[in-house]
C-alpha cells in the first residue's frame, strides 16, 4: 500500500478513483459508507483494496452481510494500524 485513501463522503468516490493506484486501500468512513449502498460504481475496481468503518454502517442502517465481499469491515484499532502502515494519506470530502 502506496497510500490510504480516507473517503468520507460519496460524492468524492470519483476523484478518489482518480487519484488511487494498484495496492492502495480506500477506507470508507462517516458517510462515506453510503457507497456500500451502490457497490456497482466501485466493486469492479480490483485494482484497490476496499475497506468500511464497522461503526459507519452502523450509524447509516447498513447490515454488514449486505455490502460486497471483496469490502472488509474494520474497527477504530484495524484502522489505527492501517494508517501507521500507510507513508501517504489522503483524505475525500
Amino acid at each position: 500500500m502506496n497510500t490510504l485513501h480516507l473517503l468520507s463522503q460519496p460524492q468524492a468516490l470519483e476523484a478518489c478513483l482518480s487519484r488511487a493506484e494498484e495496492g492502495d486501500v480506500v477506507l470508507m468512513l462517516g458517510a462515506g459508507a453510503l457507497v456500500c449502498l451502490h457497490p456497482e460504481t466501485f466493486v469492479a475496481n480490483t485494482k484497490l483494496q476496499w475497506r468500511v468503518m464497522r461503526d459507519a454502517l452502523a450509524m447509516h442502517g447498513i447490515a454488514e452481510a449486505l455490502i460486497p465481499q471483496r469490502v472488509q469491515c474494520i474497527d477504530y484499532a484495524a484502522f489505527v494500524d492501517l494508517a501507521v502502515a500507510a507513508p501517504r494519506c489522503l483524505s475525500w470530502f
